[in-house]
Parts: C-alpha cells; sequence; structure tokens
C-alpha cells in the first residue's frame, strides 16, 4: 500500500493512502424513511380516491400522508444504506452498523461494531458513512472520525473491511484496512458521504474543516482535501488512478491534489 504526505497552506499535513477494488454506480432506493430518536418510520401516501386509479385529481389538495413506525432500538442513527439485496444497514453514529431486515427486526451480533475507535464524543463526528463495493456484498467502506492522542480533534479515516467468510451477516475485524486519513483542525464540518457513480468512479465528500466560516480558506485551496468532493477509480490492485477528466488532474502546479472533483464545500454530508 503506497502513502505519500502532502503539504498544505496550512501546519495540518494530508496523509493519502491508497483504495482498491472495482466499482460500479450504486442508486440506494430507500426512499422516505424517517430517522428520529432511534426509530424508523416510512410515510405513506393515501391514492387519490376519485378518477383514474394513483392519479391525484386537480384540486383535490394535499394527499393524505401517514407515518407507519417499521423499527426501532437504533442508537443515534445517521444512515441507511443497502447492499444490493434485501437488507438495510443502519449507520449508527456512536460506531455500531446494524442490519435490518424486510420485517422490522434486526439481526445480533451487529454487523460492526468499532465504538472502541470512533470518535463521537462531539455532535457532528462518529461513524458518518458506509458503502458497499459494486456487485459485492462482502466488501464494504467506512467513513469515520478516530480518536487519535496525536490529533486532538480526531482524524478522518477511510477503512476498507471484508465479511466474515462463512457469513456475509458480520463484519470480519480483522480484515480492517486503512485507506485514508486526514487530521482535523477542528471537530464540525466533518462531511462523511461515499457513493459510487454510475462512470465506475468513487465519489467521496469530506467538508471543510470547521471552525466557523472556514477561517484556514481551506475549501478554496487545491493543496487540501479540506472542502471537496473527490474523485478516484479503483483499479483492482492497493492503489486508485486519478481519472483523466478530473478538473484538476493535469493542472500543472505540483501542490493540486488531482484527487479534487469540485472545491469550496461547506459540509457536503448528504
Amino acid at each position: 500500500m503506497s502513502q505519500e504526505q502532502v503539504t498544505g497552506a496550512t501546519p495540518h499535513p494530508v496523509t493519502v493512502r491508497t483504495l482498491a477494488g472495482q466499482r460500479r454506480g450504486l442508486l440506494f432506493a430507500i426512499l422516505l424513511a424517517f430517522l428520529a430518536l432511534g426509530t424508523l418510520s416510512l410515510l405513506s401516501v393515501a391514492p387519490a380516491t376519485a378518477g383514474e386509479p394513483g392519479v391525484r385529481q386537480a384540486g383535490q389538495g394535499v394527499p393524505a400522508l401517514a407515518l407507519d413506525p417499521f423499527a426501532s432500538g437504533f442508537s443515534l442513527p445517521v444512515g441507511i444504506v443497502s447492499a444490493g439485496d434485501d437488507r438495510l444497514f443502519v449507520v449508527e453514529k456512536a460506531g455500531q452498523i446494524r442490519i435490518l431486515q424486510s420485517d422490522g427486526t434486526t439481526l445480533e451480533p451487529p454487523f460492526l461494531n468499532i465504538t472502541a475507535t470512533v470518535r463521537a464524543d462531539d455532535q457532528e463526528q462518529g461513524l458518518l458513512g458506509l458503502v458497499f463495493e459494486p456487485n459485492d456484498v462482502t466488501t464494504f467502506y467506512i467513513y469515520y472520525i478516530a480518536r487519535s492522542q496525536q490529533f486532538g480533534e480526531g482524524v478522518i479515516t477511510i477503512a476498507r473491511y471484508h465479511t466474515m467468510t462463512d457469513t456475509i451477516d458480520v463484519a470480519d475485524p480483522n480484515s480492517a484496512e486503512i485507506l485514508f486519513t486526514q487530521p482535523k483542525p477542528y471537530t464540525n464540518h466533518n462531511a462523511g458521504d461515499m457513493a459510487f457513480g454510475p462512470d465506475g468512479n468513487l465519489y467521496i465528500a469530506i467538508g471543510d474543516g470547521g471552525g466557523g466560516g472556514d477561517p484556514d480558506e481551506l475549501a478554496q485551496d487545491l493543496s487540501q482535501y479540506f472542502g471537496k468532493i473527490l474523485r478516484i477509480y479503483v483499479t483492482g490492485v492497493p492503489t486508485y488512478t486519478v481519472p483523466a477528466d478530473n478538473p484538476f488532474a493535469d493542472d500543472g502546479d505540483p501542490t493540486t491534489l488531482p484527487e479534487i472533483w469540485a472545491y469550496g464545500m461547506r459540509n457536503p454530508w448528504r
């Protein structure tokens, strides 16, 4: 696994480690899910009662809506992810991922538990993102803020995991591979979302680092990862390549990070 150190305009070092695997577009058909007080609810819409079935006629007003409790017992859920099968993965801020089945029950033990590693004390920090390898329910990536004695505000961390060999319902804790780390200058604006686009590239959203109004102007600094959306292509080896059509892939400035797809972001979390 290769590693390089990039020096930006601030004294916060940037450490890049490599990613691997094949990529595909992943659509999450989890619509109208409501996360509140650890309870998942589904929002249902009553169909029109007059005219063509399922079509609301002009002048009928707003359709009737109702929240139907579907599952409960979660601790600060921040996201729901599909692996492409009939399971849903509920991401809990403190560092657990729980499998939610189609009947509303959750599996035990949790799919993953890294609460000892995750820095979740601050309101905006914790385990923030999850994405599965395209066409592979056994490999997934997580985005979290790690505890660190050296960096008191935490470290953005992206890690790759695999499931156990005998079951896809439990992650193998010994399979963890740290791919990317970035020390935080402040505790807020961590972003944390990841997704595979239909172009086969992996998109990673990173916040501006926080501090209120981006005081270090990191989001505008092309030598820093903060305040950016990164776009990389993973080739199936322990490295990644930068798509040739990334806007800064070859701008002639050696300090520019070629992984940058978009910059000037505040906190593009969801």
